[in-house]
């Protein structure tokens, strides 16, 4: 993108195609399923990624994935598992770019109860899993969402 204030019809078209592709394999990593079958809302997703435009920090963009599709829910199943995913890509091709593990710190914590493996999680994964759950029920803002994207995740790895 340039350092003009808006983009052409070329330019926005272009990463909102990159954006739906990146959602599509991220749903499939993070849930098994397909994509195009459960995809609840196409608007809902398309008017999150138009959203997008409007952000120039990464760990906003992160925190409006991580918030928005959790509360938005666009998809039939896999909401919060797809909205931390996509947030944690988001960061470490930006803010964590180069950090080993990455995902396994994180997002194969969160994954355990999925996987049936509760009885392996730490502190940390049930914090996240419930904050998770906070989010998409409401009850947690877009603030609270930077702020431990900030505290709990960026933290955590540095």
């Amino acid at each position: 993108m340039t350092d003009k204030e808006f983009l052409t019809r070329e330019e926005s078209e272009k990463a909102i195609k990159f954006w739906k592709n990146q959602f599509k394999e991220i749903y499939k990593v993070s849930t098994g399923l397909d994509f195009d079958s459960n995809l609840r809302y196409e608007g809902t997703l398309d008017f999150i990624i138009y959203e997008i435009f409007k952000i120039k920090d990464d760990k906003k963009l992160a925190a409006h994935f991580l918030y928005e599709v959790a509360r938005k829910h666009p998809f039939v199943d896999g909401n919060k598992r797809t909205a931390l995913l996509i947030a944690l890509v988001v960061l470490s091709q930006t803010v964590m770019k180069g950090k080993k593990d990455f995902f396994t710190k994180i997002f194969e914590g969160f994954m355990k109860p999925y996987r049936g493996k509760e009885k392996e999680m730490d502190r940390n994964d049930m914090n996240l899993v419930k904050f998770m759950k906070d989010v998409a029920a409401g009850k947690k803002t877009y603030d609270e969402v930077l702020e431990f994207i900030d505290k709990h995740i960026i933290y955590r790895l540095e």
